[in-house]
């Protein structure tokens, strides 16, 4: 992902429970990939390949020690998708470089295909689940033009609308087991386009799915809000029942009017969540 001067790196970092040391680097320097798994079985998938600048369709596996290529995506795409681990994933929708795509892709461990279209093509939005099992919470929807509060859930095959939360925004940070349980904090809300004088609003709170309904839960630390920029992470990949961690990402600063560049703080702040 992208490092404080916004370089594209290969680099793995591995968590023990207690202190960051580094892995072996993945054969792309890839930025708004999604992963599952863990630290001896995990597997990325798509986002923006920086060696090639574009979006890609690459995956990669890792066994605890080295990265090697695995079976590509059915298109190239960016900024969702979640797994249970690493034979088990889905890359709902998401962005292209043409724009954006509605169709499922599942991962079985041995190749992606295509699944079932999601309502509304979504991008930077959360998700939690699996290839069976999933919900897609918030982001930026393209029909509506703008970031949404709008989950979908799937069960099997179908996917279908379920209860909004109350987070209107994209680039947050999620995990859970799929549509009776998962949790979504963070992300920005631009309210308007690039350019704009309108203030962006940075959520810092966070909202639990029980299958039912949406409820509030703990916000994130920092008075500033953090926006967790395509970071999901938890037991067992994307998926946590027991807890879960918010890695890094960036802290907006904006308090007023539009500027360019934007100011945002890049951070290697990792929090341990023990919500659930």
């Amino acid at each position: 992902g992208f490092n404080i001067s916004g370089t594209n790196l290969a680099t793995t970092r591995e968590y023990n429970g207690t202190s960051w040391a580094n892995g072996g680097n993945m054969e792309a320097s890839c930025s708004g990939m999604r992963m599952s798994g863990t630290g001896t079985a995990a597997i990325y998938f798509g986002g923006y390949d920086a060696n090639v600048a574009s979006y890609t369709d690459r995956s990669e596996k890792y066994n605890g020690t080295t990265w090697a290529d695995s079976a590509s995506l059915v298109r190239d795409l960016a900024n969702m998708g979640c797994g249970i681990n690493d034979s088990n994933c889905i890359f709902p929708c998401g962005s292209t470089m043409s724009g954006h795509d509605a169709t499922n892709q599942l991962w079985d461990d041995t190749s992606w295909s295509d699944g079932s279209d999601v309502g509304s093509a979504t991008t930077a939005g959360g998700n939690a689940g699996n290839s069976t099992d999933c919900i897609i919470m918030s982001g930026y929807q393209y029909s509506a033009g703008d970031e949404s509060t709008a989950c979908e859930t799937l069960d099997g095959t179908t996917w279908s609308s379920s209860a909004s939360n109350s987070i209107q925004a994209r680039y947050n940070s999620s995990w859970g087991d799929g549509s009776t349980k998962a949790w979504i904090t963070g992300g920005i809300d631009y309210k308007s386009s690039y350019g704009s004088p309108t203030p962006h609003v940075n959520y810092q709170e966070a909202n639990y799915w029980n299958g039912t309904s949406w409820v509030s839960d703990t916000n994130t630390p920092g008075s500033d809000g953090k926006s967790s920029l395509n970071a999901n992470a938890a037991n067992g990949g994307n998926s946590g029942v027991a807890g879960a961690m918010i890695l890094f990402g960036s802290s907006y600063q904006g308090t007023g009017s539009y500027v360019y560049p934007e100011p945002f703080t890049r951070l290697s702040t990792t929090y341990e969540a023990t919500w659930g």
